[in-house]
């Protein structure tokens, strides 16, 4: 698997921070097309939210490994420190080889 099978979006990933825990499905695909799925059964798939200065884990559940399905998530308290805009990127990887970077859009939540 290459860094461009783990293409996610053309744009931001949305997060309000402070409000509610946050939540994003991830689906690892095998070819262009996204009609076949990856087996990621028995791999190690990780996540992290970077910015200048800061960083903050991602908890990654395999929602359905052998459908290469993952949900990534935060707790609202995680969630407050990420700086506002687009200053931040997740970087999520597969085992040790591969990573995909996609942009984070930062919104502020009612009670951040």
């Amino acid at each position: 698997m290459s860094s461009a099978d783990l293409e996610l979006l053309d744009g931001a990933i949305p997060l309000v921070r402070g409000d509610q825990p946050w939540q994003w499905f991830v689906m690892f695909w095998d070819d262009p097309s996204e009609t076949d799925a990856s087996d990621l059964s028995g791999a190690t798939v990780t996540a992290e939210i970077r910015w200048p200065g800061g960083a903050a884990p991602v908890a990654v559940e395999a929602t359905d490994p052998g459908r290469g399905q993952f949900a990534l998530s935060l707790t609202a308290a995680e969630t407050a420190p990420l700086p506002l805009g687009r200053l931040s990127k997740l970087y999520l990887a597969v085992d040790t080889d591969t990573e995909a970077v996609v942009p984070v859009n930062v919104l502020e939540g009612l009670f951040a």
